[in-house]
């Protein structure tokens, strides 16, 4: 399995398996419910065996839940309540909504991308020499309890280190200290910037 940015619920299954062949269809309709989300996906355990044997399948229909990024096995969990379409959807909405973070903006064409269409909020935090690794981590962790707790809102969260993005930060005219909160929307036209206590953000 790819160490890529989405989450993946995984069904490692037999073909000869009648559990697995009565999950077929709620999985299917699974994959439905969590487009956009969470990807859902299955593996034939008796054909990719050393996969199997990686993630340690002793039984079918094994459920793993992948995080975000490295696929490593002890970032992996099982899934083992019931398997009623409501509750494998109310898990891995979950498990989906508590890896959620803001993404660093890197670039001015990420910029573009990402907030052309659709509204941003960009924080932009003091540079790592000002603030010190501590601080860093507790704005991202205000941040991304933001990002969680916005999971049904169409807002994309980004944020960057004061300065290393200097043509956003002269579009959006951001001439004072950090940090800084910009919410912005291009196509619109329109941004504001919060000028308050971050932890209010």
């Amino acid at each position: 399995m790819k160490d890529d940015k989405n989450v993946w619920f995984v069904e490692f299954y037999a073909p000869w398996c009648g559990h697995c062949k009565a999950l077929a269809s709620t999985w299917e309709e699974l994959a439905t419910a969590l487009k956009g989300k969470v990807k859902v996906g299955k593996v034939d355990a008796t054909s990719e065996k050393v996969l199997a044997s990686t993630y340690n399948i002793q039984g079918f229909p094994t459920l793993k839940l992948f995080p975000k990024g490295e696929k490593s096995v002890g970032l992996v969990k099982d899934y083992e309540g019931p398997r009623s379409l409501q509750e494998l959807i109310k898990y891995a909405s979950e498990f989906f909504a508590a890896s959620l973070e803001a993404e660093q903006l890197l670039s001015d064409e990420q910029f573009k991308k990402e907030c052309e269409s659709r509204l941003c909020l960009i924080a932009f935090l003091p540079h790592i020499l000002d603030s010190k690794t501590e601080k860093r981590k507790e704005y991202l962790d205000t941040l991304n309890q933001v990002v969680r707790a916005s999971i049904h809102m169409p807002i994309t969260f980004l944020w960057s280190q004061g300065g290393d993005q200097y043509e956003v930060e002269e579009q959006l005219n951001l001439a004072f200290g950090y940090p800084a909160v910009v919410a912005v929307h291009l196509s619109k036209g329109k941004y504001t910037i919060h000028r308050g206590d971050y932890s209010k953000v």
